[in-house]
């Protein structure tokens, strides 16, 4: 069993040191992430944390066009695809419905087009019609008097064309009360959602894949925890368990409020898989069926599926 690396976790802090923290939230206020409290009213400090910003925002969606335009230019010849690359991924009226504010996922869904593939990643799939975008959570929105924004689902997961759904509800779900209400769910990435009662991160994602991987000790995230394992855990022999929602995460923050791994992060992970050749292309887009994911809890692999620590 390998042993984890949790000790990477918030002492990151301690290893980046002032200058390492210095850098960091510079690259925060250049990004319009930190910005200067607004002078009326009470203020607890001089700054906060923006739920997301143009810039967050453009940067993303470019990052997004860079990775469909990486696996277009691996398509074979002759390839028609399926999608029209004019049309929103999303339709106005179900992005309404989730993120009536109109805010990070509102505007991302808007800007980014539905490109002539049918796979994003392996067993991801864009959806081919809105019909394919229906939102799981969207019949909860009245209870959901703290949630600014209901978990919108971007990529769905499938497996031989059947569309997957997670392992688990209740207590495992991923999203917090009332979302852990619905007795199932689909497996995909989303778009999480954000409360009224914290900083918020709109541009944070989940993936949640329709089975559980972690038990072998190789899956990490960002942290260097173990899945299962927590930060700062004194027992260098605790044991990994398998969960399905933890790939990419980041674990531990010592800089910022707790959040769920950015959209921009998820998506740079990729456009570097599809570079490298990791991930190959064939007419229908990336190869590889959902089961691929299994690999980021394998000695080989594993490492290609741990986003470098940032905020």
């Amino acid at each position: 069993m390998p042993k984890g690396n949790n000790k990477m976790g918030f002492p990151i802090a301690m290893k980046i040191g002032v200058f390492g923290s210095y850098i960091v939230w510079l690259d925060m206020i250049e990004q319009g992430k930190v910005v200067a409290t607004p002078e009326a009213g009470d203020v607890e400090a001089p700054w906060m944390l923006a739920p997301y910003s143009p810039k967050i925002l453009q940067d993303t969606v470019d990052l997004f066009n860079a990775l469909v335009r990486e696996i277009k230019l691996r398509l074979p010849g002759g390839s028609t695809g399926t999608g029209d690359d004019l049309s929103p991924c999303i339709k106005e009226a179900i992005l309404d419905t989730s993120n009536p504010q109109r805010g990070f996922a509102y505007h991302f869904a808007q800007k980014v087009k539905r490109p002539q593939f049918c796979y994003i990643a392996p067993g991801l799939e864009i959806p081919i019609s809105s019909d394919d975008t229906a939102q799981p959570f969207a019949s909860l929105r009245s209870d959901a008097k703290d949630i600014e924004i209901l978990p919108l689902l971007l990529f769905r997961a499938v497996d031989n064309g059947a569309s997957c759904m997670a392992p688990a509800s209740g207590d495992e779900c991923p999203f917090d009360y009332p979302f852990n209400r619905v007795d199932k769910y689909p497996s995909r990435l989303y778009l999480s959602c954000t409360s009224s009662y914290k900083d918020s991160f709109e541009d944070e994602s989940i993936l949640v894949l329709p089975f559980r991987i972690g038990a072998k000790g190789y899956a990490q995230k960002s942290d260097g925890a173990r899945f299962g394992e927590k930060p700062n855990h004194a027992d260098d022999d605790v044991r990994p368990i398998d969960t399905f929602s933890n790939v990419y995460q980041p674990g531990h923050q010592p800089l910022t409020e707790m959040h769920q791994v950015r959209l921009f992060c998820v998506l740079e992970n990729w456009l570097g898989m599809v570079q490298r050749g990791d991930w190959k292309v064939d007419a229908n887009g990336v190869m590889g069926d959902i089961d691929e994911w299994k690999k980021a809890d394998t000695e080989e692999s594993w490492e290609k599926y741990v986003i470098p620590p940032t905020w």
